[in-house]
């Protein structure tokens, strides 16, 4: 199945795309790219690696020349998507396919770019203690305010802090009926 894979915080472009082989006249997949090889003994193939050991260290051929901006893009079953962005954009970042069902069985992930000095510091007023979520460890120099953050946490109205544990609630549930309805969906569509 093809994955839209969507990167924040960054734009890329494609340098190369690779697809499966196919059974010819049908389209139907034969099996993965010839480049890449499966490293796992499930059918799922949780880890890959370049067929050619050259590969490896950046040395592709048939690179795109001319290639588009872009934050978004189609990642071809059984197939590779090669991506170059500039690393200029210091934080957490998110990456993630754009099914839901695939994002909530763990095809997402995030990465941090930057050293602790270089990642902005939470805005003012930015909830420390809201939801279920630790507290990270955030670099204190050059940021005088975070004390005031700290200060303003704990001014937090009863209201604010339930509205909060709420949000967290809520946005669970919401994610459990869309997963419930893009399910009868796909069953629906099978069906016909």
């Amino acid at each position: 199945m093809p994955h839209p894979f969507h990167l924040h915080g960054h734009r890329f472009v494609v340098l190369r795309m690779g697809f499966a082989e196919q059974f010819n006249g049908n389209g139907t997949l034969k099996g993965l790219n010839k480049h890449l090889e499966c490293l796992g003994k499930s059918n799922r193939c949780a880890e890959m690696k370049w067929s050619n050991k050259d590969w490896e260290e950046g040395e592709i051929p048939e690179i795109n020349k001319n290639p588009v901006l872009r934050d978004t893009v189609v990642v071809p079953a059984k197939g590779f998507v090669v991506i170059r962005f500039r690393a200029n954009n210091p934080g957490w970042w998110f990456a993630h396919c754009h099914l839901l069902m695939h994002s909530m069985d763990g095809m997402n992930f995030a990465f941090r770019m930057g050293k602790d000095k270089e990642i902005p510091s939470p805005p003012k007023g930015f909830p420390h203690h809201c939801g279920i979520y630790e507290e990270l460890p955030i670099s204190k120099e050059g940021s005088d305010h975070l004390d005031e953050i700290d200060e303003d946490d704990d001014k937090m109205s009863k209201k604010q802090k339930l509205s909060c544990n709420k949000g967290i609630v809520i946005g669970l549930e919401t994610s459990k009926i869309i997963m419930l309805f893009v399910g009868i969906l796909v069953n629906i569509y099978v069906y016909l």
